[in-house]
């Protein structure tokens, strides 16, 4: 495991404690994809997010990721990212990072 993953593992953990437990973490800089697989509360197999071309921006004085294209290994999940999370979740593709992880994210993925 990368350092990178290494550190954020456990915060990614935190977030979807409520959900399951994140299990496994890919980022890849170069092609600015990040895959990850979840074990979700109650069920027997793992789920996959791949997360392709992403970026980190600024707006004003937030910093996003941009999820440009997004894929999961379920289709009821796909589902639910496409018609509730970026329809009236995350219009824009976009989630918030606390300020004093961003510059940090940008140096590391």
């Amino acid at each position: 495991m990368s350092w990178v993953n290494f550190v954020a593992k456990p915060i990614l953990n935190k977030l979807f404690k409520e959900y399951g437990e994140m299990i496994n973490l890919k980022i890849d800089s170069k092609t600015k994809n990040i895959e990850l697989d979840m074990l979700l509360n109650g069920e027997k197999e793992s789920i996959t997010i791949k997360i392709e071309n992403y970026e980190i921006i600024k707006d004003g004085e937030k910093h996003f990721i941009t999820c440009n294209n997004v894929k999961a290994s379920r289709e009821w999940l796909k589902a639910i990212i496409d018609n509730i999370l970026f329809t009236n979740v995350f219009p824009e593709k976009r989630i918030e990072i606390d300020s004093k992880y961003a510059n940090l994210l940008k140096i590391l993925i």
